[in-house]
C-alpha cells in the first residue's frame, strides 16, 4: 500500500471525526449553553402538553393524584406531541398508562366508554378491583358500562 493512499484514509477519517465532534456539539464554544437552552425549552413544553392535557381531562390528575405529574413527564419524554391536540394527547397517555400497568380502574371506563363510541362492544381489565368492565353500545339508548368481579384475591 502507498504512504499516499494511507494518507489521505487518514485525512479522511480525521476529517470525519471533526464532523462528528461538529455535529455531536464536541469542540464548539457556547455549545454547553445551547443545550442547556434547549432542555429547558423541552422543558417548557413538555409542562404545557401536561397542563393542557390536565385541564382538558380533569379527571387524569384527580384519579393519579401526586402521581400525575412524574408519570405524564415519563410519557411525554417518549412521544412526541400529537398535532391532534390534548385530546389525543390525553388519549395517548392513558394508553401509555393502560402499557405500564397504572391505569386507574376509573380511567380504565372512562376510556373504555369512549373507546365503545366506534365499536358496540368493548371490555376493558380493571387492575384495582380485579376484574373486567364490559361497555356496550345500544341503538337510542347510549353506552352502558357493567363491571364484573372476578373470583380470587383482589389486588
Amino acid at each position: 500500500m502507498s504512504s499516499s493512499s494511507r494518507d489521505e484514509r487518514d485525512l479522511s477519517a480525521d476529517a470525519q471525526l471533526h464532523l462528528v465532534r461538529v455535529l455531536s456539539g464536541m469542540n464548539l464554544p457556547g455549545v454547553k449553553d445551547d443545550l442547556s437552552k434547549l432542555d429547558d425549552a423541552s422543558q417548557q413544553l413538555r409542562d404545557r402538553r401536561r397542563d393542557a392535557v390536565a385541564s382538558h381531562w380533569p379527571a387524569i390528575p384527580m384519579a393519579l393524584s401526586g402521581q400525575f405529574d412524574e408519570l405524564f413527564e415519563t410519557y411525554a419524554k417518549k412521544s412526541a406531541s400529537p398535532t391532534q391536540g390534548a385530546q389525543a394527547d390525553a388519549r395517548g397517555f392513558l394508553r401509555h398508562l393502560s402499557g405500564i400497568g397504572k391505569l386507574p380502574d376509573r380511567l380504565a371506563v372512562t376510556l373504555l366508554k369512549e373507546a365503545t363510541s366506534n365499536w358496540p362492544l368493548n371490555v376493558a381489565r380493571l387492575r384495582e378491583r380485579r376484574g373486567v368492565a364490559l361497555a356496550i353500545r345500544f341503538p337510542r339508548i347510549g353506552v352502558r358500562v357493567w363491571s364484573l368481579a372476578l373470583p380470587g384475591k383482589r389486588a
